[in-house]
This record gives C-alpha cells, sequence and structure tokens, in this order.
C-alpha cells in the first residue's frame, strides 16, 4: 500500500437531494448515508434558504460536524469525520 494512501483519513459522505412537490407530497429533501446506508427523508422548511442549509442545520443538531462540501448540478455532498452517529435520530 501507498504510504501517503494510508495517511489519508477515513471520512463519511451525506448526499442531499431536493424532491419536488408531487400530486400527493410537498417538497421534501432527502439525506442518503452513504456510509451507513441509511436515508432520511424529510419535508422541506421555508424557513431555510434551501434544501443544503436546512440539512445541515439537521445534521448540526444530531452532532455530526460537517467538514467538507461537494456540490454538482444534481446534489450536495456533505463530508464528515463522525463515523458513528446515525441520522435516524
Amino acid at each position: 500500500m501507498n504510504a501517503e494512501y494510508a495517511k489519508v483519513p477515513l471520512v463519511r459522505a451525506f448526499v442531499i437531494r431536493y424532491l419536488p412537490q408531487t400530486n400527493n407530497k410537498p417538497t421534501r429533501l432527502k439525506i442518503t448515508d452513504l456510509h451507513r446506508n441509511e436515508t432520511k427523508t424529510m419535508s422541506k422548511d421555508f424557513e431555510y434558504r434551501d434544501c443544503s442549509d436546512q440539512a445541515f442545520t439537521y445534521l448540526e443538531k444530531l452532532g455530526i460536524p460537517v467538514i467538507g462540501v461537494y456540490e454538482n448540478r444534481r446534489d450536495t455532498v456533505f463530508i464528515t469525520n463522525d463515523m458513528k452517529t446515525s441520522i435516524l435520530s
């Protein structure tokens, strides 16, 4: 194994996705934990600027620190070094 690779810390990723309103459901956001294979879907709270802001606050309240962010046109990905805390609280 490459010695430099061994020094890279293990992190956990959350994919944040906007789910638009349907005929049967309101606007929602979905947080997918790629490490623990958990998903949390919640109604969009319009007090927040956007879904990422709401998801960030949700994770923060659970005690999960966000230490990095990646964004593309479809998703936002939050990175943390907390490998234990469930998002299903």
